[in-house]
C-alpha cells in the first residue's frame, strides 16, 4: 500500500513534498491515534503527527455567538 491508500481510510489526503495532510476526516477524534499506528504498521516513519482545527460545535458557536 502506498501512503495515499493508507491515509484515504481516514479522510481526504493532500500530499505536498514530504508532507501529507488529512481533511474531512471520516473518524471521530478518539480514533486519531489510529492514523499514526496505521502508518507505522505499514513501515512508514513519522517526523511529526499533529491534529488541528476546531470541532463542528466550536465552529458553529463561532458563527452564532457564545454558548448559552
Amino acid at each position: 500500500n502506498n501512503l495515499r491508500n493508507v491515509l484515504e481510510n481516514f479522510g481526504y489526503v493532500a500530499i505536498t513534498g514530504g508532507d501529507a495532510t488529512l481533511t474531512d476526516l471520516k473518524i471521530s477524534r478518539d480514533r486519531y491515534p489510529d492514523i499514526p499506528s496505521a502508518l507505522l504498521e505499514k513501515g512508514y516513519r513519522l517526523r511529526t503527527f499533529t491534529s488541528s482545527g476546531v470541532s463542528l460545535e466550536d465552529y458553529f458557536f463561532s458563527l452564532v455567538g457564545d454558548k448559552l
